[in-house]
């Protein structure tokens, strides 16, 4: 599938080349790299990508990149797509590169802007829509073993279950339908589905007209319309007029309908969601479907656009669907993009075009889209009760714009020809409606389709192709396509003899001026178009047939494409080694100086690829990595210019010069190296940027570039380890940065003593293991490098560029089963802190919760080690299951569901009063004999105007004693207790804090005497003979009344 990339809506950008279709960049970018604060990243919002990889957002729209586990070595790129109000980001892991250039995975996926937008931050894994063969669609999450198997090659298509959005008196009228209902057709008898967002059962216009109704957006059982939407389109195709005395009568009254409910009130559609309607329709005996929604463009190969295809040729239903309403060339939006949808433009009272109508032709293959148009401006219709769509006409009416609006007028029409020719399915009635509709002078074809709906005849004697596409040529047009043949069928008695005329654009021709098409038979005349040499643009023409009582159109369509050239790269690597074929396989960059275009291109082993490109002047660049017995990877960049023929680019990395470190620590061996490089231009906006990562060791080279059009920032990361056997453990994160250009030979001198200084000790749960230990330096650009792996349980002494960092220890090795311990901290030159990792006992703790007006979060974290500065998270792990629920003032409140006790809810903007929320968890995995399961109850209390954390409390709970997940069973055990709550910077004036402890895992339990002070508590232990385990219950409540009770099965071990 390809989506089409926004910024060609105004006119420039990239084509889909043999790289992978990257979307042309704006030159007016932010400066970055991106830097954060511990506190801004605790704000920030989390999309979890389909690879296991986690992007975060700030609150002002910086982005970051968390490797996903075991990923730290995966690079990625960073690229925009649009202008203005429009413009998106997107973030692709370097090894997701091949699969979305072959097609197999959904641009949409890596969209950060439009996931963010549409509600998919903070929920863990994305849901996505997968097809193992074709015709097969399951929706799923993407988790467990996905990512896997699309790395392994064994799924066919994996797309994003996105959100698709809702895109009568002189209307109706317009069309022809009262001509239609004089001669008794009313569309009585034919059932019409309302795929849309539910209706509302009260109105007068629609009492009697919907015969079942169903809701698969998991909102309203009774398929309630709360935002107006469905209401007015229901309405326009077949309501009754009945509050206006007939007025507003739709196009179709006399039909039946079905109402599926697949948009939220809030005007977004899950894809799979209108999938399920589509096929419940189906199922009960609907002959139309009217679908005013849509996604973005596609070249009709989402699956979307692919389900209203096997959907129509199963069953027969005609599926109409709004074009759009972004007003662009090239834009028309899935499911629009099918090629059995019939496909409605949108134009006014006056039959020009609305200026919101999406325009075709078809992204990618430059079919005829839209088929048909419709009035779809000033568009009056039923209004839902309690609703506000559009602009009210009265308590009954509101009148709205809109390719939706046109879309029932079609439907309508399908209805009342369905009615005229009962036995016809859906490829003759949408043959029939196109070629009876009416040319609209003025209007091409890739805005009208075959021309506006008319049923003011709905005879329909003769019936052709409603339309033709020859498809789009490539540059240079060097042959002329196979002529094409239009199919003519005659339902009379008699033949007929059909004149034959094109008119439009001079380079299509029909191959003769007449057909005869016998009695109940069909024809086919053959049609052709001159491609060699014409110049680039979108071409169309309509073929006529007419005779006595007969005029039928088709709508003839070919597009040739711009002019490029292939731009051959060969790179020389340093060494006459392989380019390394890591899993991700190997890139460059081509940056488009003149149009800012954004293309990755593949390389080989011997380091060659190729793009087609428009003429131009391009940079080539990019970070390569060469395989072999001397492994290094270097940055470069060179321009060239593509005008009139192919060109070719030679990156010579054996010109590059070394780039490395001089440490105290003679013998630290190299373990990680990162180098991420940003583009900027004379104003020093961001242009582009990617990364590259190596490891084992692999050498940094770098090729000067001055004198280039633009500059380079230069971020370079790198980790060292002690030697293996070392006695005493130490490891290096190190970040350095060049500004203005790459750099030639370089040593980054850096010494102890400058650095900021970790005393690091890593406790087991009872399970040695080595951990994954990645550093994210937030105020150094976020970027992700594994360093050496932590020994756990162990010490070591840990260096650090100063700044903001984030530092995460991946716990467990199973696929799919494994925590993370996070750290956030300040590092400073010179400073030296004590950190504890992974301490038991293990409690209840808080990741981050928030109310923003009406939306709640809740991130707690369940299996809590004991260190105030470590976080052991186990909300994305895959080892913990539960239950939460929550009320409000005594009211259950509906969750939306992220993680066990990860969850969202919707509460109005203005209310005031308690949240009471629970979760309940059991935990298994394979590193750890503590932390079985855990439950917790908060009591918040909250009103509006607090926007940020809620006042959630927990008790934090340790014990010097305990090491690697045990304390000494047979002696006192001093412990500290600590009534913390989320946001709080003063003291909580805690009222009440009570400790008990088990030893059966919770059957019984003992009360301990805690001796407080404030919010700290001490607590004193004595263990009973043969104990194992030590299970906690903790109950405290605050100044305010927040209050918590928190338990946890096997808190810790005794021996």
């Amino acid at each position: 599938m390809s989506f089409r990339p926004s910024l060609l809506l105004a006119g420039a950008g990239a084509l889909l080349l043999s790289g992978v279709a990257i979307p042309a960049t704006e030159q007016t970018g932010a400066a970055a790299p991106a830097a954060f604060t511990a506190e801004e990243l605790a704000q920030a919002r989390e999309i979890t990508l389909i690879t296991g990889d986690t992007v975060v957002v700030t609150a002002d729209g910086e982005v970051g990149f968390v490797a996903g586990p075991g990923r730290g070595h995966v690079p990625h790129v960073k690229y925009y797509s649009g202008s203005g109000e429009n413009r998106d980001q997107y973030v692709v892991p370097a090894d997701a590169l091949g699969p979305l250039r072959e097609g197999v995975l959904d641009e949409r996926l890596f969209d950060i802007t439009d996931l963010l937008a549409d509600g998919f931050a903070d929920t863990g894994a994305l849901p996505v829509i997968v097809r193992d063969e074709p015709g097969e669609f399951d929706t799923l999450s993407a988790t467990g073993g996905l990512w896997e198997r699309v790395a392994a090659d064994r799924v066919d298509r994996v797309w994003l279950d996105g959100k698709a959005r809702f895109t009568l008196a002189e209307s109706v009228p317009q069309i022809g339908a009262p001509t239609a209902w004089e001669s008794g057709y009313t569309g009585e008898g034919v059932t019409v589905a309302i795929i849309d967002g539910g209706y509302d059962p009260a109105h007068p216009d629609l009492a009697g007209r919907v015969k079942a109704a169903k809701d698969f957006s998991g909102e309203s059982p009774e398929a309630i319309d709360g935002f107006g939407h469905g209401t007015h389109v229901a309405s326009t195709v077949a309501g009754s007029g009945a509050a206006s005395n007939g007025r507003y009568k739709g196009v179709a009254p006399g039909a039946d309908l079905l109402v599926a409910k697949v948009c939220l009130d809030a005007g977004v559609c899950e894809e799979s969601a209108i999938i399920a309607g589509l096929e419940w329709a189906a199922e009960n005996g609907a002959s139309v479907a009217n679908v005013s929604l849509g996604g973005g463009p596609t070249d009709g190969t989402d699956p979307l656009s692919l389900a209203v295809n096997e959907i129509t040729e199963r069953t027969g239903m005609l599926i109409v669907v709004a074009a759009g309403n972004d007003g662009c060339v090239g834009c028309v939006s899935s499911p629009g993009t099918a090629e059995a949808a019939l496909t409605v433009g949108s134009v006014t009272k006056q039959d020009t075009l609305s200026d919101f109508s999406s325009q075709g032709p078809r992204f990618g293959d430059g079919a005829v889209k839209p088929d048909i148009a419709g009035p779809g401006t000033a568009i009056t219709a039923a209004r839902a009760a309690g609703t506000s769509m559009g602009e009210p006409v009265d308590d009954s009416y509101t009148t709205a714009d809109g390719t939706s609006m046109a879309t029932p007028h079609v439907a309508g029409a399908a209805a009342l020809l369905k009615q005229a020719h009962p036995d016809w399915t859906a490829t003759r009635l949408k043959a029939a409606l196109m070629g009876s509709s009416k040319g609209l002078e003025g209007l091409s074809v890739f805005e009208q389709g075959a021309g506006r709906v008319d049923v003011s005849d709905l005879s329909a004697p003769v019936t052709a192709d409603g339309s033709v596409s020859f498809g789009a040529f490539g540059y240079p047009y060097t042959q002329d396509p196979a002529a094409r043949n239009v199919t003519y069928t005659n339902d009379t008695d008699a033949a007929v003899e059909l004149a034959l005329a094109v008119t439009g654009d001079s380079r299509f021709t029909v191959d003769s001026p007449k057909v005869t098409v016998p009695a109940h038979r069909s024809a086919t005349v053959g049609v052709s178009a001159k491609v060699v040499g014409g110049a680039a643009g979108n071409y169309g023409a309509y073929l006529t047939a007419t005779a006595d009582g007969v005029s039928v159109r088709t709508a003839l369509g070919v597009v040739l494409e711009p002019e490029v050239y292939d731009l051959n790269i060969d790179v020389t690597t340093r060494d006459g080694g392989p380019v390394a074929d890591d899993e991700w396989g190997a890139f460059v960059i081509v940056y488009g100086l003149d149009a800012a275009s954004f293309d990755v291109v593949g390389i080989d082993a011997e380091g060659k690829g190729s793009v087609r490109l428009a003429p131009g002047r391009y940079q080539i660049s990019g970070s390569v990595k060469e395989a072999g017995d001397s492994p290094s990877m270097t940055a470069f960049a060179e321009e060239v210019t593509v005008a009139g023929g192919d060109a070719t680019s030679t990156p010579d990395l054996r010109t590059g010069q070394l780039v490395d470190e001089d440490l105290d620590a003679d013998d630290a061996v190299l373990f990680g190296t990162m180098n991420e490089i940003q583009a900027v231009d004379a104003d020093g906006r961001h242009l582009y940027a990617f990364n590259q990562l190596a490891a084992n060791g692999s050498r940094t080279y770098s090729i000067p570039s001055a004198g280039l059009s633009t500059g380079f920032n230069v971020l370079h990361g790198v980790t060292y380890g002690s030697p293996k056997g070392a006695k005493n453990a130490y490891s290096y994160s190190l970040s350095f940065s060049v500004q203005g250009e790459l750099p030639g030979r370089t040593t980054f001198t850096v010494g102890n003593a400058e650095l900021a200084r970790d005393d690091a000790v890593y406790h087991s749960q009872g399970v040695a293991f080595s951990g994954e230990r990645v550093d994210y330096p937030m105020s150094a650009g976020f970027y992700s490098i594994e360093g050496p792996a932590a020994p756990v349980p162990g010490r070591r002494t840990e260096y650090f560029t100063p700044g903001d960092y984030m530092a995460t220890l991946k716990i467990g090795e199973a696929e799919n089963r494994y925590e993370f311990i996070q750290y956030d901290s300040v590092k400073t030159a010179g400073g030296r802190k004590d950190v504890v990792w992974g301490q038991a006992p293990l409690g209840v703790g808080m990741h981050s919760n928030h109310r923003s007006d009406g939306e709640i979060y809740f991130g707690p974290e369940m299996y809590e080690d004991s260190g105030a500065d470590t976080l052991l998270t186990d909300h994305k792990s895959g080892t913990v299951t539960g239950t939460a629920s929550l009320t409000f003032n005594g009211e259950k409140v509906p969750l939306e569901t992220m993680t066990p006790c990860w969850q969202a809810a919707t509460l109005p903007a203005d209310a005031s009063g308690t949240l009471v929320f629970t979760c309940d968890t059991e935990r298994v995995n394979e590193y750890s004999i503590l932390g079985t399961a855990s439950s917790a109850k908060w009591t918040v209390h909250t009103k509006p105007g607090e926007p940020g954390a809620l006042p959630m409390v927990n008790v934090r709970l340790g014990s010097a004693c305990v090491v690697n997940g045990y304390a000494p069973a047979g002696k006192r055990q001093d412990l500290t207790l600590d009534v913390v709550r989320s946001g709080a910077t003063a003291p909580l004036g805690t009222r009440k804090l009570t400790f008990e402890v088990s030893y059966d895992d919770g059957k019984t339990w003992k009360t301990v005497t805690v001796k407080r002070t404030g919010d700290h508590a001490v607590a004193s232990l004595w263990h009973p003979k043969g104990a194992k385990f030590v299970s906690t219950r903790l109950t405290a409540v605050d100044g305010d009344g927040n209050a918590v009770t928190q338990s946890t099965t096997r808190s810790w071990a005794l021996k």
